[in-house]
Parts: C-alpha cells; sequence; structure tokens
C-alpha cells in the first residue's frame, strides 16, 4: 500500500502492508483530524489516536490542503477540523475529508508502479474487486464500496490508508490547491460528461463548488448554452467567472424569461441535478425538452415527491451519479 509524506505540512501517506499490520498514529496538535464521538452526540469535540485499517488501505496526511465536496448539510467547517453531521450515515468517530494529496512515504510489500516521494493524489472509493459491477469496469456502482472520509477515516487525518489501486500519480506542474480538491472536481467531471454537450444547452441546478465547477466542464466541453441556479448571489457570481451564459436567481428571476433570451426554445437538453433540493430538481424536470437527459448527483435531506407522467411522457432519462469513474481521473 502507498502512503503520503507531506510537502510542509500539505499531506502524506502511507503505504503499509495489506494484513496484519495495527498501528497508532502519531497526532500533531496543530495538524490533526477534529474529532467528534457521534454515538454521543456530544458537542465535545476530541483529539483521538486512531488505528490505521489493516485492511490495504492507503495512508494519507492532510495539514492544510485539503479539499471540499461542498455537501452542506453532511458537515460544518470548524477552525481546526470539522464536526460529523452525515446524516447519521457514520457510526462512532472517524477523520473527515475525502480529499487530499501528497508524497510517497512508504511503499508496502509487492506494490510496483510508485516510488517513495513520489506526488500522488488517490481515489476515495474504495471497492471490493469481486462483485458484477468491479468486474465489468463500473467500480463507482461496487456492491461493498467503502468511502474514504464518510466510512473510513479520511484527509484530516495524519495519514489515510487506501490501496494502491486506488492511487493516483499526479503531475508535478499542477498546483496542490488544484489537485487538493480533485475528488470533488471528479464528481463535477462524471455528472457533467455522463451525456455528449457538444451543441447541447445545458440547465444545471444548485452552484456549489461542484455544481460551479461542472459549469466550467460543459463549457470547455462544447455546450452551447450552459446556465445555472440558486438562490445564493455569491455563488451566482463566481458562477458567472467560471464561464456560465447565464445564473439566474430563482427566488428574484424567472427561468423562462431567461432561457428566451438565451435562445432557447424546447427546453434543455441535458440537466444536471447538483442541490438535491426538491423545487430545484421539479424546475429542472419542467424546462428539460422532450428525450432530455438528466445528470443527478445532489444528495436531498429526505425523499422528495416525483411526476412519473412528466418523466415518462416526455421520454426524459435520468441518471444519478456516485463518486467517479477511474476514466475520470484521465478526463480531469
Amino acid at each position: 500500500r502507498l502512503g503520503l509524506r507531506a510537502r510542509g505540512r500539505l499531506c502524506k501517506i502511507s503505504c503499509l502492508q495489506p494484513l496484519g499490520l495495527r498501528r497508532v498514529l502519531p497526532l500533531l496538535v496543530d495538524e490533526q483530524s477534529l474529532l467528534r464521538d457521534a454515538r454521543r452526540r456530544a458537542d465535545l469535540r476530541q483529539l483521538r489516536e486512531v488505528d490505521v485499517h489493516d485492511d490495504g488501505a492507503v495512508r494519507l496526511f492532510v495539514g492544510e490542503v485539503v479539499g471540499d465536496l461542498g455537501v452542506d448539510h453532511f458537515y460544518q467547517v470548524l477552525r481546526l477540523g470539522v464536526v460529523f453531521e452525515l446524516g447519521g450515515k457514520v457510526d462512532g468517530c472517524a477523520q473527515l475529508s475525502v480529499d487530499g494529496a501528497g508524497e510517497v512515504a512508504e511503499l508496502g510489500a509487492g506494490v510496483t508502479g510508485f516510488a517513495v516521494g513520489q506526488r500522488v493524489s488517490g481515489e476515495g472509493h474504495i471497492t471490493c474487486g469481486h462483485c458484477r459491477n468491479c468486474h465489468t469496469g463500473n467500480i463507482q456502482w461496487c456492491k461493498h464500496h467503502v468511502g474514504v472520509g464518510v466510512d473510513r477515516d479520511g484527509a484530516f487525518a495524519e495519514y489515510v490508508c487506501i490501496p494502491s489501486r486506488n492511487v493516483i500519480a499526479i503531475d508535478e506542474s499542477l498546483p496542490e490547491d488544484v489537485v487538493s480538491f480533485f475528488d470533488a472536481f471528479g464528481n463535477a467531471t462524471h455528472t457533467a460528461l455522463m451525456f455528449p454537450l457538444i451543441g447541447e444547452d445545458v440547465l444545471i441546478t444548485g452552484a456549489g463548488p461542484i455544481g460551479i465547477i461542472a459549469g466550467g466542464i460543459c463549457k470547455y466541453a462544447g455546450a452551447r448554452r450552459v446556465v445555472i441556479t440558486d438562490v445564493n448571489e455569491y455563488r451566482l457570481d463566481l458562477a458567472c467567472k467560471m464561464g456560465v451564459d447565464a445564473a439566474v436567481n430563482t427566488a428574484k428571476e424567472d427561468l423562462r424569461e431567461v432561457m428566451h433570451e438565451q435562445g432557447l426554445t424546447e427546453g434543455f437538453d441535458v440537466g444536471l441535478e447538483m442541490s438535491g433540493n426538491a423545487a430545484a430538481f421539479h424546475q429542472l424536470i419542467s424546462v428539460m425538452r422532450s428525450g432530455g437527459k438528466v445528470s443527478l448527483l445532489g444528495l436531498g435531506d429526505g425523499p422528495i415527491s416525483v411526476d412519473m407522467n412528466q418523466i415518462i411522457t416526455n421520454g426524459l432519462t435520468l441518471q444519478g451519479i456516485y463518486g467517479r469513474k477511474m476514466d475520470n481521473w484521465h478526463q480531469m
């Protein structure tokens, strides 16, 4: 397995033997995960020593430069780290952040293709390799996947452990603050490139970090018009800087009027739902052209009602998106 050593205080991953190795991680006061006992749901936040997973995961250290998926209802950012929310998904204590980058610190037995000191990042979904989806190359749908920073310790630890097959070599020319959010960038890439974009009109609902990144990807990939919606003016301004054709505050503006101004006559060809918000989803469905295709990435805080008649009679295609395909790393 692989491990990263920090550049200065950025991050490091450490590769361990796949089995039989249990080791306590040293904790530095200003570089450690800020942990919360999720079982007790107490307000007391703790720094705790945690064992390295003995299942062959890569250890990743992240001090200052880590990514932020922007999943607002999952966690809250604090001065030294994060507090577990995760909607009850995680039972017990863990270290957050699914993003990270650093250098290889150690190579476990049998690991080839990497060298100590090499700059790397890591795919955050650890998969079984044996289920039907893994066998057909769709590891993002692995039946038994484990999420780094969600189901096991993440990149706000001194080390994060991931299998060597999850380690991605990173070009030395890329800046650390860009590499650190490749996990989120990968989600945006997967969602945006799920369907062909050349010459298409695209609606993105939700101008969070991933939605904004997706806007830039859509334009770069050849979309004709890209419109993004939200109710946060600051985020909409950021989306404009990423090159979207229109940023619509749905609390103040009429989306259909903006569509008319942008030359859309039949509706959007491709929709990217990034918010998990019921009202945004319903609006997106209502403005898709017949035969349109929708990628769904946004996680909601509960079930939402769906007008199946509208989806069926308009021949819409809805595709759930989770994580990244390994090819998304190449595309990024």
